[in-house]
């Protein structure tokens, strides 16, 4: 069951030189660290001007979905999969 989430986090990215889009490989939240072991979709959305970036990636057995706003740069944790 997803529980949504819509809190910001902090979040480790490659910045490789020609990519499309930042590389998530890891965000903090609630004080956990999340190690991504897979990116399914990276897909853009815009809110007036702004261009968010929003990702569907797994960490671990989990998944999540995550938006980076490129304008304010902030990531957010969007939704997370709860065990239950």
């Amino acid at each position: 069951m997803d529980q949504t989430v819509d809190e910001k986090i902090d979040a480790y990215v490659i910045y490789p030189i020609g990519a499309p889009y930042p590389l998530l490989r890891a965000f903090r939240w609630r004080n956990r660290r999340f190690d991504v072991t897979g990116t399914h979709l990276v897909y853009p959305e815009h809110q007036g001007q702004t261009k968010l970036l929003c990702y569907a990636v797994s960490c671990g057995s989990q998944r999540c979905s995550i938006r980076f706003d490129t304008r304010a740069c902030h990531w957010v944790l969007t939704t997370i999969e709860i065990e239950e």
